[in-house]
């Protein structure tokens, strides 16, 4: 396919939207689709290193060792899907991705790109309850190729994290990082931006970014059509508080999960160092790092993006991740 027609049809532009009806409580009881799964191998539950009756007095809790969160975690996942109406009047099928046995899990919303669907965040999404995560995936109603309105799909994905009833880590692959970014920048609750291969259209996210009052944790692939040519570079760089990195011979479709025939015909990579699963496995095990981190469950798992951290020092010394330098 011709880079116009890649560019085409992961290209955007701009819009608006505008009054609401009220979340119900994602129960996984009447009226709610939903299946409980377990997702295969799992990672030991997570020992915080302390009793319950907390560290005797004058003693410091052990301190946490780094987890590997490329591994499915220790939560048996409940799939469920509802219909939900915004403020602005978009009507979005919901797919919620719920651990077992967790109160009041931490969110995370996760925003499909152009012309896509909840499907391909969907992987993302299991992966992150697993440890413990109550994570949702939205189909934005303003992101196809009649209907582009980055604005709207931004206040869109606020609103739903709002009738959620609790703060947020917005995640987003391509133009879904760019609606992520904006509905954060809008948000007092949220508690983080998550950009997969963001890209960015007319400066908005660059400009959101500027005045972003949470950490941004940005991953991006090599320069192509697809991805603007790494235009979601610019948006790290303008955010306060950020963390990105470039993962070595990922192409825009490695950042969804699942990607289909659609994505790869016109968005291609090469593999000469790494297979799509080892890609995969690296972007798995960042993404859920930043999350937990984000989201105050874990305080290693910036070990994954720390210079230094024992898993950074990993992903650096094998050569699949690089700063994305000056």
């Amino acid at each position: 396919m011709s880079s116009l027609l890649a560019l085409s049809w992961f290209a955007c532009s701009g819009g608006d939207v505008s009054p609401a009806t009220a979340w119900e409580d994602d129960t996984l009881s009447t009226g709610t689709d939903a299946t409980a799964v377990d997702t295969g191998d799992t990672a030991a539950p997570m020992d915080t290193g302390q009793s319950d009756s907390g560290p005797p007095p004058d003693t410091e809790p052990p301190e946490r060792e780094p987890v590997d969160y490329r591994v499915t975690g220790p939560f048996a996942v409940a799939l469920g899907s509802r219909s939900v109406t915004s403020s602005g009047g978009c009507t979005m099928t919901v797919g919620t991705h719920q651990p077992q046995g967790v109160a009041d899990a931490p969110v995370v919303v996760l925003a499909h790109g152009f012309s896509r669907t909840p499907a391909q965040v969907a992987g993302w999404a299991a992966h992150l309850a697993s440890w413990g995560l109550r994570a949702v995936t939205p189909a934005l109603c303003h992101l196809n190729i009649l209907d582009t309105q980055h604005e709207a799909n931004g206040r869109d994905l606020a609103d739903l994290a709002s009738q959620l009833g609790g703060s947020a880590v917005f995640v987003g692959h391509s133009a879904g990082g760019l609606a992520s970014l904006l509905a954060a920048s809008q948000d007092p609750s949220a508690l983080a931006v998550i950009g997969l291969d963001l890209t960015d259209t007319e400066g908005l996210a660059e400009t959101a970014a500027s005045s972003l009052a949470v950490p941004y944790y940005g991953l991006v692939g090599e320069s192509s059509d697809c991805n603007s040519q790494n235009n979601g570079i610019a948006v790290a760089r303008a955010a306060p508080d950020a963390w990105a990195l470039r993962i070595t011979e990922a192409d825009h479709c490695d950042f969804e999960d699942e990607t289909d025939w659609l994505c790869t015909t016109f968005c291609p990579g090469t593999n000469d160092q790494f297979q799509d699963t080892d890609i995969q496995d690296t972007i798995r095990g960042l993404l859920t790092g930043a999350a937990m981190d984000a989201a105050g469950l874990d305080s290693a798992a910036q070990d994954w993006w720390v210079d230094g951290g024992a898993f950074r020092t990993q992903l650096d010394a094998t050569g699949r991740v690089s700063d994305l330098g000056g």
